[in-house]
């Protein structure tokens, strides 16, 4: 199945955001993730109007997907937008 190139392009600008998180938070460039969230929003406009979204702790999205019969059970699909920083010369390990 080939993915169209519309889905590549929004991977690839979505990739280029530096949502870089540290362990001292004071260090982390939050205006990064209110960046990424401004992009899926305006990337998904239909996701934004089929699905509702609640932010926890400012930065933290979750999305829920009504389905038609709610005696089915529930899915849930995880996943983390934030990078760890690469501590300087551990590349080779």
């Amino acid at each position: 199945m080939a993915v169209p190139d519309s889905a590549v392009a929004r991977l690839a600008a979505a990739v280029r955001i530096p949502t870089v998180s540290t362990s001292d938070f004071a260090q982390t460039d939050t205006a990064q993730f209110g960046r990424f969230g401004a992009f899926l929003r305006q990337a998904f406009p239909r996701v934004q109007q089929a699905l509702t979204c609640q932010k926890f702790n400012t930065y933290g999205l979750l999305y829920e997907w009504k389905g038609r019969n709610p005696a089915l059970p529930p899915l849930l699909l995880l996943a983390h937008y934030d990078v760890v920083p690469m501590q300087p010369g551990s590349a080779a390990q």
